[in-house]
């Protein structure tokens, strides 16, 4: 696996995955692949809490989605995953710290499912 070191975070990444890093959001996809995880980090005057995590999701939870406790790395949270336009979304609320992680994961949902172990062995290793 290679790393990906962010301002304020890591991840490490299959060698066959990609990424590219812009002023929003890292993307790490792999070519011919299903889909893309993308992450974006923000940073907080104080700790990051649970309360926050589930005002930040507010339209995400509007899906009708009941959010699922995780643990990933160093960051604890919880991911919420829903169909739409034939989309397939994994959207996940991370937190460590002062630190906020917001990772998402699509592909089209004739594809759900397929990087899906891949996809949460990278988001295992998420660091400060």
């Amino acid at each position: 696996m290679k790393s990906d070191d962010s301002t304020n975070w890591s991840i490490d990444m299959f060698d066959d995955w990609e990424v590219e890093d812009d002023s929003m959001c890292t993307t790490i996809s792999r070519p011919g692949g299903a889909g893309a995880l993308q992450l974006s980090g923000a940073v907080k005057d104080s700790v990051v809490d649970d309360a926050d995590l589930l005002d930040f999701a507010v339209d995400d939870l509007a899906h009708g989605t009941k959010p699922h406790p995780v643990t990933l790395g160093g960051f604890s949270g919880f991911e919420i995953s829903y169909e739409a336009k034939q989309t397939w979304w994994r959207i996940w609320y991370l937190r460590s710290q002062k630190l906020m992680i917001f990772a998402t994961y699509n592909c089209d949902l004739q594809h759900a499912g397929n990087e899906d172990s891949q996809v949460d062995e990278m988001l295992a290793t998420l660091k400060q």
